[in-house]
Order: C-alpha cells, then structure tokens, then sequence
C-alpha cells in the first residue's frame, strides 16, 4: 500500500513538472532580448504607448536622462532616428530580425525607434520594445516626428 501510495504521489509530481519544461510563452522573448525591469512612455502626437526597458546598461543611461522629446527623422521607411549629444553604453549585437516596436541603439549615440519588421545585417544594442507596435506605427507620420520618452 505504502509503495503504491508512493508511486503515485511521485506520477502526480511528474505530470506537474512535465509541462513547465516545455513552456517558452512569455519568457522566450525576454530571454532573447533581456529581462523586462521597468516600463517608459513613448507619446507622439499626443497618443501615449507604453514600452517595455530590458535590464542592461543601455536602458539604465537612457532611463537617466529622461524626460526628453526628440525631433526624430525617419530613414528607410521603418524606422525613427535621433544623434544623441553624448554616448550611452552599448554593447551591440547581429540582430537579425527587427521587429515593429524594437528601440534600440545603433552605435554608441544614434537612438532608433522601429516601426516595420525587417531582416538586417547591422548590429544594435537592444534597449526596449513598445508594446502597441501597430498603434505606434499608426502615430507616426512620414519625416520627422516629435516623440517624447519618459518614464512610466
């Protein structure tokens, strides 16, 4: 009896296990561009979005000098762009695939904000995602555009 009780107890245990092993839901993402650990308010033309900051050095300095609003020009038709005056820490790797709500750096000065998928060669250091990509795209008017970062 005392076997059987065991056996079962341990089959019980087994099938709780079992599935958590093979989840790669919300964790997938963070763990392929970093650890969510604070959210930022991207607005433009007086739409608000939120935006999730990854947990590296990049999005701590960019959280330190906000609030700012930037006249960011556009380039290629997928992206927004402004020359910071000073560098933030980077530390850039082969992307691949830049997804719609992607912000990040390129270089150690040029600040992007994406809003088209895209495969690319360059190199970036990734510093968050804007979760409302579509409606982020939607604001966006073609040239330059007045976006403000602050945090949320």
């Amino acid at each position: 009896m005392k076997r059987k009780c065991a056996v079962m107890i341990m089959a019980s245990l087994f099938l709780m296990i079992l599935p958590a092993c093979g989840r790669r839901g919300d964790g997938q993402e963070a763990e392929e561009n970093g650890t969510v650990i604070k959210q930022m308010i991207v607005e433009v033309n007086g739409q608000q979005f939120e935006a999730e900051l990854y947990d590296n050095a990049t999005a701590a300095a960019l959280e330190n000098i906000l609030p700012m609003t930037l006249s960011m020009e556009e380039m290629n038709g997928n992206e927004k762009y402004y020359f910071m005056d000073g560098a933030l820490p980077s530390d850039a790797e082969d992307i691949g695939t830049i997804r719609s709500g992607d912000i990040m750096l390129y270089g150690s000065d040029c600040l992007v904000a994406f809003f088209k998928t895209f495969e690319t060669s360059y190199s970036y250091t990734r510093i968050g995602h804007i979760e409302d990509a579509e409606g982020f795209a939607a604001a966006l008017e073609s040239g330059t555009v007045e976006i403000g970062f602050r945090m949320g």
